[in-house]
C-alpha cells in the first residue's frame, strides 16, 4: 500500500477494475483512459489485490499449449457488494432494472459465482479453479480440475430463467478440444431445477451454489 500514495488513484484504478470484472485488463488502455502511468496503474492493482478486493483467477494451465489460448489472468471483483456499488446499482430495485443492464447483471453474476466457487474449493485441496479461453472467441468462464484423477468440469453461468442447446455450445466445443479429458459440462442458471440436456450437460440452478 505504501507505494501507492494517493487514495483517489487507488478508488480510480479501483473502479475500472468493476466494470471489467471477470475479463483480463488491459494495463495499458487503463492507463490511457486514466491519464496516468502504466507501473501506477499495476501497483495500484497489486494493492486491491493485497487488500482483497480484487482477486485474480488464472487461465487453465494445460490449455496453454492450445493454438491462440488466452495466457493472461483474469480479474474479479471479490465482493458482489462491492461490485454493485462501482457500478451504481447500489440503490436500484434488482426487479426493476433498467432497460439496457443485462450485460452488467451477466458482470454481477458472474463475479459472484467466482466468489462462490472459490470459498467451495478452499477446503478440497484436490480441485484447482482457472478458466479457458481463445482468442478466437471460445470461452469457458470456470474450469474445475480434479488434480487426483484429471477430470474438468466447464462451467458457464446465464441470467436466463431457462436454458437450450445453444447454451452449451462453448462448452462443446472445448470439450472437443479435450478429447483426452472426462468434461461434464455445466450451466449455472436462474431456474428453478435441474434439467439434464443428452449428450451436451446439465443446467443447475445458481441457488445450488449455497446449498
Amino acid at each position: 500500500m505504501s507505494k501507492v500514495r494517493s487514495s483517489l488513484t487507488l478508488r480510480k484504478v479501483f473502479r475500472m477494475a468493476g466494470a471489467a470484472s471477470g475479463e483480463v485488463l488491459n494495463l495499458s488502455q487503463l492507463s490511457s483512459i486514466l491519464g496516468i502511468g502504466r507501473p501506477l496503474v499495476r501497483r495500484c492493482l497489486e494493492a486491491l489485490e493485497a487488500l482483497y478486493m480484487i482477486d485474480r483467477l488464472s487461465p487453465w494451465e494445460a490449455g496453454l499449449g492450445i493454438d491462440r489460448a488466452v495466457r493472461s489472468d483474469r480479474c474479479y471483483v471479490s465482493d458482489s457488494g462491492w461490485l454493485c456499488g462501482l457500478l451504481g446499482f447500489c440503490s436500484v430495485d434488482p426487479t426493476a432494472l433498467p432497460e439496457g443492464s443485462q450485460t452488467v447483471v451477466e458482470r454481477l453474476i458472474s463475479g459472484w459465482t467466482r466468489a462462490q466457487l472459490g470459498a467451495l474449493i478452499d477446503q478440497r485441496p484436490q480441485w484447482r479453479l482457472s478458466y479457458f479461453a481463445l482468442r478466437t472467441g471460445l470461452s469457458v468462464e470456470f474450469l474445475l480440475e480434479n488434480a487426483q484423477t484429471s477430470d474438468l468440469t466447464a462451467i458457464r453461468t446465464s441470467t436466463s430463467e431457462r436454458v437450450d442447446p445453444g447454451d452449451f455450445s462453448d462448452l462443446a466445443r472445448f470439450r472437443g478440444l479435450v478429447r483426452d479429458r472426462r468434461v461434464a459440462c455445466i450451466v449455472l442458471y436462474c431456474g428453478q431445477s435441474v434439467q439434464r440436456l443428452e449428450g451436451l450437460g446439465a443446467a443447475v440452478p445458481l441457488a445450488f451454489l449455497w446449498r
